[in-house]
């Protein structure tokens, strides 16, 4: 989230995070800390956060992943919003197939 919040900026701000997470503040900071620590990122309190290179290519890996993902739901009819397609799929093996031949053919 941090990585598309600062796609346009390049920057993001703990109150835009927590927005787009739905978690109260304190709850993003500690999450900003700890990827701070894994050195993904800048923070200072009160400050911009700002992803650092690693932080960049791991963010843009993710995006990827979670568009490839959204597509194949999306193909399936099934909606992202509700999450809840997993507990009602029956046949978890044959939509485990689907999903590696779909991303085979279309997100690499």
């Amino acid at each position: 989230m941090i990585y598309r919040l600062s796609l346009k900026s390049g920057f993001t701000r703990i109150n835009e995070l927590s927005d787009a997470l739905n978690v109260h503040p304190p709850s993003a900071t500690r999450m900003v800390q700890r990827l701070g620590k894994q050195d993904l990122l800048k923070y200072e309190k009160y400050g911009v956060i700002v992803l650092k290179d690693e932080g960049k290519i791991l963010g843009e890996f993710l995006l990827k992943r979670h568009n490839i993902i959204e597509t194949f739901l999306k193909k399936l009819g099934r909606s992202t919003a509700g999450r809840n397609w997993k507990n009602r799929a029956h046949n978890k093996r044959k939509y485990y197939k689907m999903f590696w031949k779909f991303y085979w053919l279309y997100g690499c």
